[in-house]
């Protein structure tokens, strides 16, 4: 065959069969990290609320809604910021290393409370 007949050919090929570009999956990974690393983080915001709560003297269940109401809206900040924001690595390493803090200061508010 001569080159201008596979270099049509390829064109011929539906969009869905050709192989993933890596703008698609920069947006996977976005996705990953905003679905993941978003749980994560508001996973541990909320669990320090809820300690901090608890700590002022608010009742534990009030605290628990109180705090997961909040987190609702956290998450959608942060999904939305995931995508709007430049760059992919700037994102995973703020919600990963975000999330382990939040975490972290929880199980030391755990253990003074």
């Amino acid at each position: 065959m001569r080159p201008e007949m596979i270099a049509a050919d390829k064109n011929k090929i539906p969009r869905s069969r050709r192989t993933a570009t890596p703008r698609k999956w920069a947006i996977a990974m976005r996705a990953i990290a905003a679905v993941f690393g978003g749980y994560g983080f508001v996973w541990g915001a909320v669990a320090c609320l809820t300690l901090l709560l608890i700590a002022i003297g608010v009742p534990r269940s009030e605290s628990v809604i109180i705090a997961t109401l909040l987190g609702f809206p956290l998450y959608l900040f942060i999904l939305l910021w995931a995508f709007a924001s430049r760059s992919l690595v700037r994102v995973s390493f703020a919600l990963i290393g975000g999330a382990a803090g939040l975490i972290g200061l929880s199980r030391v508010l755990r253990g003074l409370i």
